[in-house]
Parts: C-alpha cells; sequence; structure tokens
C-alpha cells in the first residue's frame, strides 16, 4: 500500500492486520502489529487483537495467542464488554486455559443481568476442554436462575 501511495492510517493499518490474518501470513501480521503498536496516532481496538490471536491459534503459536488475548482484554469497553467475553470464553477454551475460561467467566457473571448466550457460550468452552463437571455445575446454576427455557443448553452437556 505504501509504494501505491495509499496513506497509512488507522483503517488501512487495520485493513492490513485483518487481510494478514485471514491469509495467515503471521510474519507480515507481525510486522503490521508492531508497526501499529508503536504509532502514537493508532490504535488497536479489543477485535483487532482477537483476530490476530486466532491467525496465531490457526499457526500453533498458542503461547503468542493468549499474550494477544490478554492485550484484547485490556481494551474491551464497557458497552463491548458482553460479546467481548463470549467470545474469549471460545478463545480460551479453545487454547486450553482452563483458568482463564473461568476467570471470564467471573467477570461475565459481574455485570449483572444476562441472557442464555453467556451461559451457552460457557457451557460450549468447557465441553470443549472435556469439563464435565464444571458443565454440570454451570446448567446447574442456569436452572435455578432463569426461568426461559433453553433446550440447546442441557442438550450441549448430554451431546458432551
Amino acid at each position: 500500500m505504501e509504494e501505491k501511495g495509499i496513506d497509512d492510517n488507522r483503517k488501512t493499518w487495520m485493513l492490513r492486520l485483518y487481510s494478514y490474518a485471514a491469509i495467515s501470513d503471521i510474519d507480515r501480521m507481525e510486522k503490521i502489529l508492531l508497526k501499529m503498536e508503536a504509532d502514537p496516532l493508532v490504535t488497536i481496538n479489543w477485535c483487532g487483537y482477537v483476530a490476530a490471536a486466532k491467525a496465531f491459534m490457526k499457526a500453533g503459536q498458542l503461547e503468542k495467542a493468549f499474550t494477544l488475548l490478554n492485550q484484547s482484554e485490556k481494551l474491551v469497553g464497557k458497552n463491548a464488554r458482553r460479546i467481548a467475553y463470549e467470545c474469549l470464553l471460545a478463545l480460551y477454551a479453545a487454547i486450553g486455559k482452563k483458568d482463564e475460561v473461568y476467570r471470564i467467566w467471573n467477570l461475565y457473571k459481574n455485570m449483572g443481568k444476562f441472557n442464555n448466550n453467556g451461559y451457552r457460550s460457557m457451557l460450549k468452552s468447557l465441553v470443549k476442554m472435556d469439563d464435565i463437571v464444571g458443565a454440570e455445575k454451570i446448567v446447574e446454576e442456569w436452572e435455578s436462575e432463569f426461568k426461559q427455557f433453553d433446550i440447546q443448553l442441557p442438550n450441549l452437556l448430554v451431546n458432551a
């Protein structure tokens, strides 16, 4: 883009970051990420770090993915917490970080009122990590808390 005279700005940086992540060009993605972090005029949002973390996961670089997931957490704003936490539950589970899954779950629950999507995300994460005992506890918690029945939740446990 630079050779074509296109100015670097937040939008072009993010576009390049997402593009390199999508095609698993880890080297270029990492270079862009470093440039973005070094540029005081560019801010990376939590989604940008999540996209990069997913690319590292796909490449088998789980520690780098873990580091970026932690970075993304720091950037989650109040209005994005619900969706961000649901996303982070799945990603931490995918890299086998059970303690992080439970930590995010506690943050999620402390937000106050929430719906079945949170329970669904947590159950899927626990099942992915083969934590059936934990999943059973979450179903019990859901049964005691919610009046709105969602067949998907107990089915996740049954199918595990």
